[in-house]
């Protein structure tokens, strides 16, 4: 079974494997006709998008190798560019270079895909933090649904939601797991306030959180 678009819990996967199906993540977009990695079934490897193709290059634009940075695609797979749009063409290419917007880090032509250009949150003291990387992390919490990871006035804020009407224990036991997040990761990674909301987030077509609605209904509060 193929999965894109979005990453997966791996516990949701493992559980298949243990069922013998074998779940591969993969990367692509539509500008890169549409795939640029895929896990194989004898090389997988856990919380990445699997092996670049040998049809396309893929580097990552960032002042250090060992941090991650955009990724940047190259080859055959590649659009020529946005029909009667040169301008939209322009700028997501560079040098040639088709620029998609994610980042991302390479480990021996292992792609590994940590969140979008964005959506980072710059701190104070200079370093970024990638939310989807957080949120993935929250997410495998049993009690969470969904999870989304953003800036409050300068503060790692989360917002969650349990389902619409969470239990005394399934609340305790979400903030138990969220102080062991909190103890077992770096201090930038730390959620430093957390939103309880009671219905579930609002969704565009393909599933995916509409963060931007989140962050402005916050701001405004």
């Amino acid at each position: 079974m193929a999965v894109g678009g979005a990453s997966i819990n791996e516990d949701c996967a493992e559980k298949f494997r243990s069922l013998g199906i074998h779940v591969l993540v993969g990367y692509g977009l539509t500008e890169c006709s549409p795939v640029v990695s895929v896990n194989r079934i004898s090389n997988y490897k856990v919380n990445s998008c699997g092996e670049i193709l040998s049809c396309c290059k893929v580097r990552i634009n960032s002042e250090r190798k060992t941090l991650p940075g955009e990724v940047l695609v190259k080859g055959s797979n590649v659009m020529a560019g946005y029909y009667l749009n040169v301008d939209e063409t322009n700028k997501v290419f560079e040098d040639g270079w088709f620029r998609t917007g994610d980042i991302g880090h390479i480990n021996n032509n292992i792609l590994y895909i940590v969140g979008r250009t964005k959506n980072i949150i710059l701190l104070k003291n200079g370093e970024n933090v990638y939310p989807e990387e957080v949120e993935n992390k929250i997410k495998r919490i049993n009690s969470v649904v969904d999870a989304v990871v953003f800036d409050l006035e300068g503060l790692i804020a989360c917002e969650v939601f349990l389902g619409e009407d969470p239990s005394e224990e399934v609340l305790n036991n979400f903030r138990r797991e969220m102080q062991s997040y909190n103890r077992n990761v770096q201090a930038a990674k730390r959620i430093q306030k957390i939103i309880i909301r009671h219905m579930p987030f609002e969704k565009t077509k393909l599933s995916k959180i509409i963060r931007g609605n989140i962050i402005a209904n916050k701001q405004e509060c």
